[in-house]
């Protein structure tokens, strides 16, 4: 397994991963869902598997920061059956150094907090705000 840069060439593969995980509002959009894996102040990470010249994408991180102090975690994904195998670890860890921040705040399932509690933090209380209520997604966006 290797991490590497985001390239478009990952994107099919990456909105199936959020599809079966329920990420709805990621998914349903394609050129949005690249802009936001390559606009200004973005690391975007993906995990591959390399079989000769075959490559499969194993998850991903997403973040934005200001490339000195804070970046936020917008979204890390792992497919399910590659979990278990130290890769959102790995993910999360690629993220901190390729964004340059010192620090990385993020929202989480609770499904995903054990990973997270594997990292030096503070855990504090946070919201997700929504310019709209018909624009809210469900549940499983969060």
């Amino acid at each position: 397994m290797e991490i590497v840069a985001y390239e478009p060439k990952f994107l099919d593969s990456l909105l199936k991963l959020c599809r079966q995980e329920g990420w709805i509002s990621f998914a349903a959009n394609p050129e949005r869902a690249d802009r936001a894996m390559t606009g200004p102040g973005v690391t975007a990470l993906v995990a591959v598997e390399r079989d000769g010249e075959e490559e499969r994408a194993l998850g991903f991180a997403q973040a934005v920061g200001d490339g000195c102090f804070g970046g936020y975690l917008c979204m890390l994904l792992v497919d399910p059956d590659a979990r278990g195998r130290g890769i959102g670890k790995a993910l999360v860890e690629r993220t901190l150094v390729d964004s340059g921040v010192l620090r990385l705040d993020l929202l989480s399932s609770d499904r995903a907090m054990s990973l997270y509690e594997r990292f030096p933090h503070n855990k504090i209380p946070g919201f997700r705000l929504y310019p709209d209520e018909s624009l809210r997604p469900t549940e499983a966006d969060h």
